[in-house]
């Protein structure tokens, strides 16, 4: 009987073929693991990590946003004003030109009595009503991608709130 021997690759090929599969086989479990555990905190749009909230020291403001917005997306910012905020019967709100220019705003809720623009700011004025606070809410649609933009939102020549959002596609 003839035997042959075997026709085998060489056993060195054999594994560093064997090792970048691996390594490439972990490297994909681990970007699709990260992607998932981004989705599932809030870094890529809705969740606990994206939701936050800054308030003046004194108390006056408050603002509830989101941290990471989608381009072309709706967002909201959630704006309250502390009774006592009033200044000669009026409640004034500043924000700063930077947080709006990179997006459409939608509307704004209830439609202030008046508004002010600069060229670094936009101040709206409610009237004030028997010592009560206001809640406002600002729709906007950010238009810009990969950016990170820096807000400010203040009470009329009082305390302010500065924030950043991260907007991607």
């Amino acid at each position: 009987m003839d035997e042959q021997p075997e026709q085998r690759p060489p056993i060195e090929a054999d594994r560093r073929m064997f090792r970048w599969d691996w390594r490439a086989d972990i490297l994909g479990w681990a970007l699709m693991s990260a992607i998932i555990l981004f989705g599932l905190f809030g870094l890529l749009g809705d969740g606990p990590l994206s939701q936050a909230e800054q308030t003046s020291p004194d108390g006056q403001l408050s603002v509830s946003y989101e941290r990471f917005l989608r381009s072309e997306g709706n967002t909201q910012l959630f704006i309250s004003l502390a009774p006592g905020s009033a200044r000669n019967g009026w409640l004034g709100l500043r924000i700063d030109q930077q947080c709006l220019q990179d997006s459409q705003v939608e509307s704004l809720q209830p439609p202030p009595a008046s508004t002010t623009v600069s060229a670094d700011q936009v101040i709206y004025r409610y009237p004030a009503r028997d010592r009560t606070g206001l809640a406002l809410r600002l729709d906007m649609r950010p238009s810009d991608s990969f950016t990170v933009r820096r807000c400010e939102i203040a009470v009329d020549e009082g305390a302010s709130v500065q924030f950043w959002q991260w907007v991607h596609p």
